[in-house]
């Protein structure tokens, strides 16, 4: 489980390095303010964005009472109100929705190994990371061990951390979480400015805490 776990949150580096890049570089986009805010995501399940986030791509989405997304991932980012009310705005979120490869995945509310093994294989993870993050000039500045959270009723191997790309101005706060449901893996990545923490940690907890995650157990 634990190589399994490892190899699952590797795969998120691509993911961590599209945030951050888009952090660095976003020019805001004129996007359409849905009349709704819930979502739901083919494969994962249900979620509300509050109203400082919004879908990058609109023609990704099939507005409705419930916004329906038929895609394997979703890139969200601040809205229009959110620059207005943040002085920096930016913070990014993206979902991605795929089958386990070569491995079992676990059931949705399997326990995440917390185990001192599963520590030592956290810091090996951490010279992954910070080996892949220098190659687009990123600098890995903080590592926090992993952790099990609860989202959307099932469990999640989450990683936190913070990385540089330009100084202090380029200060980014990033959470990574992993989490299994039968026949498929989710990844969730998170990224904003460490100078707007006090603004969008609350507005980030009210995304996670809107999650819904699909039944996919087998039909008996």
């Amino acid at each position: 489980m634990l190589k399994d776990l490892r190899r699952q949150l590797t795969k998120n580096i691509p993911i961590i390095l599209l945030l951050l890049a888009s952090l660095s570089s976003y020019a805001p986009a004129q996007r359409r303010e849905q009349d709704s805010d819930l979502y739901a995501l083919k494969d994962f399940g249900e979620f509300r964005l509050p109203a400082s986030l919004r879908p990058m791509f609109d023609s990704q989405v099939l507005a409705g009472p419930v916004n329906h997304v038929d895609a394997v991932s979703f890139l969200v980012a601040s809205s229009a109100k959110a620059r207005l009310l943040s002085e920096f705005g930016d913070a990014w979120i993206l979902i991605a929705v795929g089958p386990c490869d070569n491995r079992v995945c676990r059931k949705l509310t399997d326990p995440i190994d917390l185990s001192s093994t599963a520590y030592t294989e956290s810091s090996r993870l951490r010279s992954v990371f910070a080996q892949n993050l220098a190659r687009s000039g990123t600098s890995l500045l903080s590592w926090q061990p992993l952790v099990s959270r609860n989202i959307g009723g099932g469990k999640a191997a989450c990683l936190s951390y913070q990385t540089s790309r330009d100084g202090n101005d380029g200060l980014a706060v990033n959470l990574t979480c992993n989490i299994d449901n039968y026949d498929r893996e989710y990844s969730i990545g998170v990224t904003f400015s460490e100078k707007e923490r006090s603004f969008w940690e609350p507005e980030i907890a009210k995304f996670l805490e809107s999650i819904k995650i699909l039944d996919r157990a087998p039909k008996r």
